[in-house]
Parts: structure tokens; C-alpha cells; sequence
């Protein structure tokens, strides 16, 4: 199987170790676990909000709070992302 390095595109050869990164995102709101809508609120409001949940797609719901990539890393560019997990250089 040919591997090759998501960041500088170096082909990693056959049993050479190389390193897989997986990142995942969640989104959270400060202090809530899940949607709650605020007592306080209009009706009007909670409505324009249960609209917008309603007429989005699944993977728009899916992709809003969570996201998954896999990375896979020469022993180089393994090194950089654990000083530098931005790549800023």
C-alpha cells in the first residue's frame, strides 16, 4: 500500500513507520450539554430557531457540531505537529 504525507506529500515507504493524526471538533456552547431554548424567549423566537433546525439536512446538523480528519504523517512533519500543532513556520 503507498502512503504519502498529508503535509509535505513525502512518500512514505513500504514498512516505514509513519504517524496517524486524527483531530476531532466538537461544538459546545459555555455551560450546556445539549440545545436548550431560553425561557424567556418569545415564541416567535423559539420558532425561528425549531424552522432553522427543521429545514436543515442531516449532514448540515452533523457537520455544525462535529467534524472528523485523519492525518497521516512522516516521522518529520510528526515531529513539527507536536511542536507546532498549527504548522505556523
Amino acid at each position: 500500500m503507498l502512503t504519502v504525507c498529508d503535509f509535505c506529500s513525502e512518500l512514505i515507504l513500504e514498512n516505514e513507520i509513519y504517524f496517524c493524526v486524527n483531530i476531532a471538533t466538537y461544538s459546545k456552547k459555555s455551560g450546556q450539554n445539549t440545545l436548550v431554548l431560553p425561557e424567556k424567549t418569545d415564541k416567535e423566537e423559539k420558532n425561528v430557531v425549531l424552522f432553522n433546525l427543521k429545514k436543515a439536512t442531516e449532514e448540515e446538523l452533523n457537520n455544525s457540531v462535529h467534524k472528523h480528519k485523519k492525518f497521516d504523517l512522516c516521522k518529520t512533519c510528526y515531529q513539527k505537529f507536536f511542536e507546532d500543532p498549527f504548522f505556523n513556520y
